[in-house]
């Protein structure tokens, strides 16, 4: 066969590999080990080649699940990678590289991810742990145990490559195991060629936390999971969320090899034995690389590790949470666990449209006291709140989730009061992105309430969603107090939205109206019912944010006035609503003041007269004439589990993003078989039989502690 060139179709004929996974136990100081793993593999670099490779050898996996049991060659083959990985790190693992330990790795995992998807977690467990006795070889009847490969008297191995240890000893090899790859992780350099090594301990973690997704319940006991996240990664865990933060960073560039191959599209170069072919896949050259393919990878890793239940305290979470700012004095004479925040924060604006990349950057915005601390003292904001309001705009094309995600945000940063002073003093232009016109300059909060209500508006008329608009209105009543020179499209807009929503509430009333006089008996209509009330909750917290931006800005927002002035009786019906009265009041109390004073001048005075008295006025009006209510502000705050929510919604995007090919008919965690590939978000739900929670997430704003009325 020597160097020819053949299909993957044609693995299952490969003869190590049929040795391998066959009736035969093969002993860790055998030979074969080192003839099958010494050549050069590259990996699969997306989910398609994954699966081209994975159902061609298909035969040969559901083999090794059947005689695996009495071989152990499964647990043989990761003592070997322990071995490996003990022998280069002698080495030092960046001196050199060695083509076994990274095919070692990859087949490790490929196999494991099969195993996953095909047997109970206890019996993975076994697999990992089991320890066979082979037959005597040539003739020998002293039988040889599945041990880390044999030294020789001078400490070197039968191949006098130099003293091996191995750490697999007396601990378990399922530990050892994690052991290893989490050290290769951590202290692999990712240039080339290294970059395989830290390819493939990111994606082997990936694999075995997939346990998760195969099962519906996702609160059950997972041993695997528990050990990841215990007594396995609690050492490791600041090195491992510091690496794979670096690695977002950074954004390590994949080797051209690696995406587009020199030699004939082929995946297995220059092999060592006759045995192996160069393989060929069909569509193997892939196309430029947009983002590091690395990079997120590691966004993923740190996402599944950080939201996987169970342990009381996860360490990786608490890792995450508890990292401080390396640019800072501080932390970077006191402390090793710190990061350069301004480099995430440049790294995160830049990819915001990603959603794992959101969600990363909410997870630290939410729990990272002083990434939080950093971001709201940011006097650049616009280059964070731009993109997100990009994303917002055209909604209709994002995943609900990612919506709900970037509202969170948003809302997050409008609980701090610099947040919401500093947008209204940043000026923004070349807004190319707004289609309905061409956007004049304007502050940055002008733009954030066109946008939301823009949000608001779609949602109501079409998704109909109740939490999606709390969080709009939640964020722009928060900014209320501190709006200062609202531009006069926001304040048309936010007008606008009032007026359709009361239009829409009118109709509403009165086909509940109507229904109910149909109806002999008492009963209520839930769908007429729900409508109403969302639309009458919409009304009043409009209000009441038109309310408090004139209670503390009304000096400063004479466009505000100006509109509420050309839309004067679009208020008057609403005086007879208990719950609107009060709200009602001090509006119309400030439309009548300035509608006096306008009609004492010429009735034909342009709009800019009308502004200047507008602005003239408004320094003598005391606000003492209205009623103080409560301020109202909301705080973001997430539900006892939320891992109930985002663990699901985090495979939801490993699934459609990840290298690696997942099998939909296997997954429990989410509805992967009516996942379209621009609507992943509507697969997270419950497990089978239960009911579907796609489309409402685990969180949401509630209202912080209200002041008394004065």
């Amino acid at each position: 066969m020597g160097n020819s060139s053949s299909s993957v179709k044609d693995l299952p004929e490969n003869a190590f590999l049929q040795r391998l996974v066959g009736p035969e136990t093969v002993a860790m100081d055998d030979e074969f080990w080192d003839k099958m793993l010494s050549f050069k593999f590259y990996p699969p670099m997306n989910s398609q080649d994954y699966k081209t490779i994975e159902e061609a050898v298909q035969s040969l996996l559901k083999d090794f699940i059947v005689n695996e049991e009495s071989t152990g060659n499964f647990s043989t083959l990761v003592r070997k990678f322990v071995a490996l990985k003990d022998a280069q790190m002698q080495v030092g693992l960046e001196k050199t590289f060695n083509w076994p330990l990274s095919n070692v790795m990859f087949l490790i995992r490929f196999i494991c991810k099969y195993f996953i998807q095909n047997l109970d977690e206890k019996d993975l467990v076994k697999a990992f742990e089991r320890s066979v006795t082979p037959p005597a070889v040539n003739g020998d009847d002293q039988s040889r145990t599945n041990l880390p490969r044999a030294v020789n008297g001078d400490g070197g191995d039968h191949n006098g490559n130099g003293p091996v240890a191995s750490t697999v000893g007396s601990a378990s090899v399922i530990s050892a195991y994690v052991s290893a790859v989490v050290d290769i992780l951590i202290k692999s350099p990712v240039s080339d060629p290294f970059y395989l090594y830290e390819m493939e301990a990111i994606n082997s973690l990936i694999v075995l936390l997939s346990v998760r997704i195969y099962r519906p319940d996702i609160d059950a006991v997972s041993p695997i999971c528990d050990m990841l996240l215990g007594e396995q990664l609690s050492p490791s865990a600041n090195g491992l969320v510091s690496r794979l933060i670096t690695n977002f960073i950074q954004q390590p560039k994949a080797p051209g090899y690696l995406l587009q191959s020199n030699l004939h599209g082929s995946i297995v170069l220059g092999l060592a034995s006759g045995i192996w072919n160069v393989l060929t896949l069909k569509n193997y050259r892939y196309p430029p690389e947009p983002e590091s393919i690395m990079a997120l990878q590691s966004v993923f890793l740190v996402l599944l590790l950080s939201n996987n239940n169970g342990l009381p305290e996860n360490p990786i979470r608490k890792a995450l949470f508890s990292f401080g700012n390396s640019e800072d004095p501080a932390y970077a004479s006191n402390s090793t666990h710190a990061l350069p925040f301004s480099q995430i924060y440049s790294r995160v604006c830049q990819q915001l449209r990603r959603e794992e990349v959101s969600l990363l950057f909410y997870c630290l915005l939410h729990r990272n006291r002083d990434f939080n601390v950093y971001i709201l003292s940011k006097t650049n904001i616009d280059l964070l709140i731009l993109p997100l309001l990009e994303l917002l705009y055209n909604a209709p094309a994002a995943s609900s989730h990612h919506v709900y995600m970037l509202l969170i945000i948003l809302l997050i940063l409008s609980e701090d009061e610099f947040f919401t002073k500093t947008i209204h003093e940043i000026q923004v232009k070349n807004i190319r992105w707004y289609k309905e016109r061409a956007l004049p300059p304007m502050p940055l909060g002008s733009l954030i309430v066109l946008v939301v209500t823009r949000v608001i508006q779609m949602n109501i008329t079409k998704i109909k969603d109740k939490y999606l608009h709390n969080n709009c209105l939640a964020a722009l009543a928060n900014m209320a107090a501190d709006t200062k020179n609202l531009h006069v499209l926001a304040c048309q807009r936010l007008i606008t939205l009032f007026e359709q929503l009361s239009k829409r509430h009118r109709k509403l009333g009165e086909d509940y109206r109507q229904w109910s006089e149909k109806v002999e008996q008492e009963s209520v209509n839930p769908d007429l019912t729900l409508e109403l009330s969302i639309h009458e909750e919409v009304l009043r917290m409009i209000l009441e944010i038109i309310n408090g931006v004139l209670f503390y800005e009304l000096s400063s927002n004479a466009n505000l006035i100006h509109s509420l002035l050309y839309k004067r009786n679009l208020f008057e019906r609403f005086r007879s609503y208990p719950n609107f009265q009060e709200v009602v009041h001090n509006i119309e109390t400030v439309i009548v003041h300035f509608a006096s004073k306008l009609d004492k001048n010429d009735t034909n005075m342009t709009v800019e007269q009308v502004l200047d008295i507008i602005k003239q006025q408004s320094v003598s009006f005391s606000t003492q004439r209205l009623k103080k209510l409560p301020n109202l502000k909301f705080r973001y705050v997430e539900e006892e589990h939320p891992e109930e929510f985002f663990l699901p919604y985090c495979w939801t995007l490993v699934y459609g993003g990840s290298t690696i090919f997942w099998n939909a008919e296997k997954i429990c965690i989410f509805n992967a078989l009516n996942v379209a590939d621009d609507d992943l978000d509507e697969a997270v739900i419950a497990g089978a039989g239960e009911e579907a929670a796609a489309t409402v997430p685990a969180v949401q704003p509630v209202p912080a502690e209200e002041p008394a009325a004065v």
